[in-house]
């Protein structure tokens, strides 16, 4: 009776998921507010009831939101009778997972549940859980040829889909709505899926009518699906789309042919950020000049993937306190604005960064107001690191527009190039943005923007782009821009040199593919451009390069700093590195960093390795232990910090042309401090710069005395 009892309980607490899963639209002008979940409990119960039960949910990854809400539907339910739970976190590795359900089994647990990452190699132990009476329950799929007690089929999901549409149909359209899905017709999963929604809308609303089943997959495909079923059938009024991206394109559709925003219903499933309304970040500064200076830094960031900023008054789903340790005053004023901002909104992400990170980590981590932490060094790519570590995504988008961050009218990044076709076995961008569609912002439309920011006052623009040197692919007939060698990118950077008023010209990250004598040759001649290369590496061991699917070597990669070195003088090179890529050995990684040292980089980007689901290398079953990946990135830093110091070092006592950008105090000192062509940072004391008449946003030749690392 135990044991029955258990396993309609799963079933239900399987059920009981599907709200997490189901829709997350609402009216295409006005998107209900939804709750932001970052991570998943590690245990849970209720106090009001001791079964002496327990039950372990073995995830694929415990941060990802899709499975943060099984969770919740799962431990609820177990809640409601005094069960215990755990949830144990795979992080995308099948050994792990097997590893974590053969001890559940030791430990003679009264049920399981699984989100299975491979079901074939879950056979044997879920075999074995049988044998021993333990029962067994699988979410969206089962186990392969294993008796299981139940799973919640991809039907059931597109019928809460299609449920939360009806509701909507009922409530604002008297139960006779007019609905569209989409869907993909060629996987089995998504088709159950898609029946459901039809089911769902039609067996809960009656009178409403489904008028189009389209198939589509992707951002791409939902706007234009969209767009043509609208052209044919006006009247339709609700969408179900069965993954986020694909109601994300059906949303922009809507909003671009300006369909009556509070009468139009788009839903979606899997609860990914996309999904959700933009987020909204907001920073609070505490500290000196320096650190506000890095705090505008940070926003760019954000601004730049995707965030808006707001006010710190404001509620907003991210909050950034740059922190300040001067005194222990200072410490005590940042842990009250981390726990204020916390309070202003539980469900926001409360992220302290800065000095007080550097002094008081340990109080950081137990800290429970305090959901992650950066140190100083990592400000200056600390956007990308906070996705990554939330396995978030930045708002995809598929058409160019004027998309430029400032800073103080000294320099503007304009974004000329999106979307990528690389598929480095790491990477969720090709999958997330078209599946490997290239978007260039056409040639005339660049020079428009970059006057334009000319006429403002920008004296440096930045071209900046998901893989920017694929710039001018979909405007021609060659297959990948290896054989355009870089003359679209070429042609648009010469015009942006020709603008007035734009003294520098500085580029995002390129594929050392794209750099050719003749590339390097014609570069260098365009005297605006900025002798300043960040080249994406990600390895310096042509083992893991093969393993990422990097298209080339480490000697083609030396190659490539070497031709830069001889048409620019003293450039700056810098690069990414991934610390801790599955399967990477400590001689693999020795090969690395031997590599860099030879390189003799500007400054280097570390990344501990970060599976994203759905990758190939999150599938890889020889993950690297994190403890190990931290080790190496370790290393990497303090590498790095020497390879900084080298560099910048080299400017002192030489003039140099410096763009200034602003007063900070440094080291008890007001300094006058910007970059020069190379983004080495420089400063002259406030005193002498007012004495010599130079001002922010401006250009002057100095002899360099003081450089800041």
């Amino acid at each position: 009776m135990k044991k029955k009892m258990v396993a309609m309980l799963l079933v239900l607490s399987l059920m009981g998921t599907l709200a997490g899963c189901s829709a997350s639209g609402g009216n295409a002008g006005d998107k209900a507010e939804q709750k932001n979940t970052d991570t998943a409990p590690t245990s849970g119960g209720d106090d009001k009831a001791d079964s002496g039960m327990e039950f372990v949910y073995v995830t694929q990854d415990s941060a990802n939101p899709y499975f943060i809400q099984v969770y919740d539907g799962f431990q609820s339910k177990c809640a409601e009778l005094g069960i215990k739970t755990q949830i144990l976190d795979s992080k995308y590795d099948v050994a792990t997972q097997v590893s974590y359900v053969e001890d559940a089994v030791q430990r003679d647990v009264d049920g399981i549940m699984i989100s299975p990452l491979d079901e074939n190699a879950l056979k044997t132990v879920v075999d074995q859980a049988k044998e021993k009476g333990i029962v067994v329950s699988a979410e969206a799929q089962p186990v392969s040829n294993a008796q299981i007690d139940g799973s919640l089929d991809e039907y059931n999901i597109g019928y809460a889909i299609g449920n939360a549409a009806a509701e909507w149909i009922k409530a604002e359209q008297g139960g006779k709505g007019r609905a569209l899905i989409l869907a993909q017709d060629d996987v089995e999963a998504v088709i159950r899926r898609g029946d459901g929604i039809n089911d769902g809308i039609l067996e809960n609303a009656p009178e409403a009518e489904v008028v189009a089943r389209q198939n589509a997959s992707n951002t791409d495909l939902g706007m234009k699906v969209t767009e043509s079923v609208l052209l044919a059938k006006p009247e339709v009024n609700v969408i179900c789309a069965c993954d986020d991206f694909t109601a994300i394109g059906a949303y922009e559709a809507v909003s671009a042919m300006q369909k009556i925003p509070d009468n139009f219903y788009i839903g979606g499933c899997d609860a990914t950020d996309e999904g959700k309304e933009k987020m909204k970040v907001a920073f609070l500064t505490l500290g000196c000049k320096v650190n506000f200076y890095e705090t505008e830094q940070m926003m760019e960031q954000f601004q730049t993937l995707g965030f808006d900023v707001v006010d710190f008054q404001e509620k907003a789903d991210v909050y950034i306190v740059n922190t300040c340790t001067v005194t222990n005053m200072a410490d005590r004023k940042s842990r009250q604005m981390l726990h204020r901002a916390k309070k202003k909104n539980p469900d926001s992400l409360v992220v302290a960064v800065g000095c007080y990170v550097e002094s008081g980590e340990a109080k950081l981590e137990e800290d429970s107001a305090v959901d992650a932490f950066f140190s100083n060094r990592e400000k200056e790519h600390m956007a990308e690191r906070f996705v990554e570590q939330f396995h978030l995504t930045p708002k995809e988008t598929q058409t160019m527009g004027s998309r430029h961050v400032e800073h103080e009218r000294t320099r503007a990044y304009l974004k000329v190039q999106d979307g990528c076709n690389q598929f480095c076995t790491y990477c969720m961008i090709p999958y997330v943005r078209g599946k490997g569609k290239l978007v260039s912002m056409p040639e005339d439309e660049v020079i428009s923007h970059v006057e334009s920011l000319a006429k403002q006052g920008y004296k440096e623009v930045v071209l900046t782009g998901i893989h920017l040197s694929s710039y001018g692919v979909d405007f021609s007939d060659a297959l990948n821009f290896v054989s355009l060698e870089g003359k679209p990118l070429l042609a648009v950077i010469s015009k942006v040199a020709e603008i007035e008023g734009v003294e520098r010209i500085r580029l995002g990250s390129l594929e050392p593919r794209i750099i050719t004598e003749s590339f390097a040759k014609e570069l260098s001649a365009i005297k605006k451009v900025c002798p300043h290369f960040h080249l994406s590496l990600q390895s310096g061991c042509d083992t893991v390069l093969k393993r990422m699917n990097r298209h080339y070597t480490s000697a083609e990669y030396k190659e490539k700093v070497e031709i830069l070195r001889k048409y620019f003088d003293y450039p700056a090179i810098t690069t990414d590195v991934i610390t801790g890529f599955p399967g990477e050995t400590e001689e693999e990684f020795l090969i690395t960093r031997k590599f860099l040292r030879e390189i003799a980089f500007s400054d280097l980007h570390i990344f501990p390795y970060s599976p994203r689901r759905g990758t190939k290398a999150a599938a890889m079953t020889d993950q690297v232990d994190s403890q190990v990946k931290k080790h190496r990135s370790d290393l990497l830093i303090q590498d790095t910090k020497e390879y900084q110091k080298n560099y910048a070092d080299a400017f002192l006592s030489k003039q140099e042309k410096v763009l200034f950008e602003e007063v900070v105090s440094y080291d008890g000192k007001e300094y006058l401090i910007g970059h020069n062509e190379r983004y080495v940072k420089i400063g002259i004391l406030a005193s002498e710069a007012a004495e010599k008449g130079y001002g922010e946003n401006e250009i002057h030749e100095v002899f360099v005395e003081h450089v800041l690392v």
